[in-house]
């Protein structure tokens, strides 16, 4: 008649319901693998179906879908209710990226320009902050970049291909790969990226022949740590 209930996991993108917990250990203790979950009140709720002994450990594991936008780390409970009553404690807390329901995000992002003329050299600058450590593996993608001449007069027949990136603090790969036709930039991070320092990349591209207004530029990570785009 005592339940577990873990509190705090707000932001998580799982609808309420019954979730199949991962594994809990030791057995025979919880409710046959499956606990309650409460999408609004990030809660879940675990039954105690064995008498357990004082100072007992416990370890539970499920799965929740992280939301499709970044959050700061949440400030997991447990407790519990039913029979025995215990008040909510703030357990021990992995740090960084490993922290419970931490979802990467852009702090800031921006992208700027050297040259509106059709037909020139146009120098693109991208400054960011992310709120989480991208590590070696992650790929920083800049998109929306349409209406370029890249390629397109250079290298008439290539369609992607390796175009230089300046970054000054070497976090950055040298060489991003060129998307024409989608108008993306693909920079691989060479060594790790620190969480909410700001990094500035510039590369050059060919302004198209003709006018056009600004394209909906923007940046995400794919690899090691995902980031879903945000507008720049």
């Amino acid at each position: 008649g005592t339940f577990i209930v873990v509190g705090g996991l707000t932001g998580a993108a799982t609808p309420s319901g019954s979730l199949e917990l991962a594994s809990a250990a030791p057995e025979g203790y919880l409710a046959a693998g499956f606990a309650a979950w409460d999408q609004g009140s990030g809660t879940l709720s675990v039954l105690v179906t064995e008498a357990t002994a004082a100072a007992q450990s416990f370890e539970l594991s499920f799965t929740l879908l992280n939301p499709s936008s970044g959050q700061v780390q949440r400030n997991v409970t447990v407790g519990s209710t039913g029979v025995v009553v215990m008040a909510p404690l703030a357990p021990a807390r992995a740090p960084g990226n490993a922290a419970p329901l931490f979802v990467a995000g852009f702090l800031y992002a921006a992208a700027g320009q050297s040259q509106a003329a059709i037909s020139q050299v146009n120098a693109i600058t991208v400054t960011l902050r992310a709120s989480a450590t991208l590590s070696p593996g992650t790929v920083l993608t800049v998109g929306g970049l349409t209406g370029t001449d890249s390629l397109g007069f250079y290298f008439p027949q290539q369609m992607v291909v390796g175009l230089p990136v300046v970054e000054q603090t070497g976090t950055f790969s040298e060489v991003g790969v060129w998307g024409r036709l989608q108008g993306t930039l693909a920079v691989a991070v060479s060594s790790q990226a620190a969480a909410g320092e700001q990094y500035v990349l510039s590369f050059e591209v060919l302004n198209g022949p003709e006018g056009q207004e600004s394209p909906g530029v923007s940046l995400s990570t794919s690899g090691t740590e995902r980031i879903l785009p945000s507008p720049a």
